[in-house]
């Protein structure tokens, strides 16, 4: 890994910006990638749910010379977003990166965000390193002033938005903990995970009517499920899709959700224990365990021009653990 000292950037005198220019190289090697980390000062950790290992991102997302665009995934179907820009929140790690990566993979260049940012700046490393293109942002989604100001350069940076995926979430409480949960891990939860989504779909929204772009909405099938104030963050998530659906329709944006149940992943690999993981495999209704490949194939698709016609909706990607119920 590169170092990326503070050395290599300099200072800006607006909210504490630093933007530093760093070589590209492989396809890109014209083009020059900015790293812009917007430093705000928030300490809540906003993290994927879950962390797929370097060796599953290495060999599903980057084939071939250069992560060339128009890479077959797991459903055997090819998604191309060449020319296009893709905004991931939460994209530091776990599924959000592994959706940063397959967008580069498949072309587009690829808008890095996260709270940490030093994860943002290595998963935007790691893209560029494959011959990618991409900007590595710190912000709090929570924070409305963060997400206008790192749009903002965003498109001065990469010039358009046309996928925005609202990934970054958080969990806090135990599994069911519902009135338990003091008020203020009630608020801060909503902000992230319900508010977030709403701001920087606002924000991004007179860029995306550009194109016409699209909207992914990071839910969870837990969200159908009543387990406490995580599941009840994503139904409201859920119901934001639809209204924001139905809003931004009129602009030619599409706006849709994906819900993944269990999927096999470093995190969760550590978080559940074998009798819970094989409890929910006998729940689902496909008898393996979801992979992330599962998860990004659908993403990809729902933000493509392949699902043109699909609008509003929240696609359930759990080996039909909805139905087995």
């Amino acid at each position: 890994m590169r170092d990326r000292s503070r050395s290599r950037c300099t200072s800006s005198p607006d909210r504490g910006l630093s933007i530093g220019r760093i070589r590209s190289t492989g396809r890109f090697a014209t083009r020059r990638w900015l790293a812009i980390t917007c430093s705000f000062g928030r300490a809540a950790t906003q993290k994927s749910a879950a962390f797929c290992s370097e060796s599953i991102r290495r060999a599903s997302f980057w084939r071939g010379s250069g992560g060339s665009s128009g890479v077959r995934g797991g459903g055997g179907g090819v998604q191309d977003f060449a020319e296009q820009v893709a905004v991931v929140t939460g994209s530091g790690a776990g599924i959000g990166r592994a959706y940063a990566e397959a967008f580069a993979s498949r072309g587009a260049a690829v808008a890095v965000v996260d709270i940490e940012e030093s994860l943002a700046l290595e998963t935007a490393e790691y893209i560029e390193a494959q011959g990618g293109r991409a900007l590595g942002l710190r912000a709090d989604v929570a924070s409305e002033e963060d997400a206008q100001v790192a749009i903002e350069r965003i498109v001065r940076g990469l010039g358009a938005i046309d996928v925005l995926v609202n990934n970054a979430g958080l969990h806090l409480g135990p599994y069911n903990e519902t009135t338990g949960l003091p008020l203020a891990a009630w608020r801060r939860l909503l902000d992230v995970n319900l508010l977030g989504a709403l701001v920087w779909s606002k924000h991004a929204r007179p860029h995306l009517a550009r194109r016409p772009g699209a909207i992914l909405n990071q839910s969870s099938n837990s969200s159908t499920m009543g387990t406490g104030a995580y599941s009840v963050s994503k139904l409201a998530l859920n119901g934001l899709t639809v209204s924001l659906a139905r809003e931004f329709a009129a602009e030619g944006i599409r706006v849709n959700a994906i819900a993944p149940g269990y999927v096999e992943s470093d995190a969760a690999k550590s978080g559940l224990s074998e009798d819970h993981k094989a409890l929910v495999t006998r729940g689902q209704i496909t008898k393996r365990v979801g992979q992330m490949g599962d998860l990004v194939d659908t993403a990809l698709l729902l933000c493509s021009d392949s699902t043109a016609f699909v609008n509003g909706q929240t696609w359930f990607v759990d080996g039909g653990w909805q139905v087995g119920l």
